[in-house]
């Protein structure tokens, strides 16, 4: 809807997910730096890396992939993960990440510096 925005965000490819245990998934979420996705093209990514999408109150879409994905100083630290599980046992982590990048806009690549982010949410093992 107009004047709502709303942010994504995608951490690469878990590449065994379907075997994967509680343990496994918890690892591929464990606290410390991880790189940004490094498209190899503009418009298809490589699937590895963590990737922002952020879509603004006007609905234009900006993403650390559009432009040239330069992300050069750029970080994102997971800080935390918290086990939880739903009522239906359903395995869930909590993350805690802070990060900078640089947010490019879709079909222009107009760049905004994204500074003292942090971010709370929910991981699935569905």
């Amino acid at each position: 809807p107009p004047n709502t925005t709303k942010i994504e965000i995608d951490k690469g490819l878990m590449h065994n997910y379907t075997s994967a245990t509680d343990a496994d998934f918890k690892a591929f979420f464990a606290p410390g730096a991880y790189p940004y996705e490094i498209p190899n093209s503009i418009t298809y990514p490589t699937g590895e890396g963590i990737t922002i999408n952020w879509t603004d109150g006007n609905g234009n879409n900006w993403n650390t992939n559009f432009g040239s994905g330069d992300q050069t100083g750029s970080t994102f630290t997971i800080i935390s993960v918290e086990d939880v599980y739903d009522l239906t046992g359903t395995y869930y982590l909590k993350v805690k990440a802070q990060f900078k990048c640089k947010l490019y806009k879709e079909n222009t690549g107009e760049m905004k510096q994204l500074i003292n982010g942090e971010f709370v949410g929910y991981f699935g093992k569905i």
